[in-house]
């Protein structure tokens, strides 16, 4: 619920969120590239979106926006 968490919980959340953002920095590479079709891409996108705006995600975004490329927060971010 909403139970405030421990420095460790808060610790092992931020590296979960890190490696989930770095999949998905990965994942807009190979669409950049061409690795991915146009409707592989649709759905990663909108799995991007909705798990970068997930209430316990997205504090960790913000923290590490700053660490992420244009293209990811683009797609988080940007128009549809």
């Amino acid at each position: 619920g909403g139970e405030a968490s421990t420095p460790e919980e808060d610790a092992r959340m931020a590296l979960v969120v890190r490696a989930m953002l770095r999949g998905f920095e990965s994942q807009c590479y190979h669409y950049e590239t061409g690795l991915l079709e146009e409707e592989e891409w649709q759905a990663l996108r909108t799995t991007i979106r909705v798990g970068c705006n997930l209430p316990w995600a997205s504090k960790y975004y913000e923290e590490l926006k700053p660490q992420m490329s244009a293209r990811l927060v683009n797609v988080v971010e940007g128009p549809d």
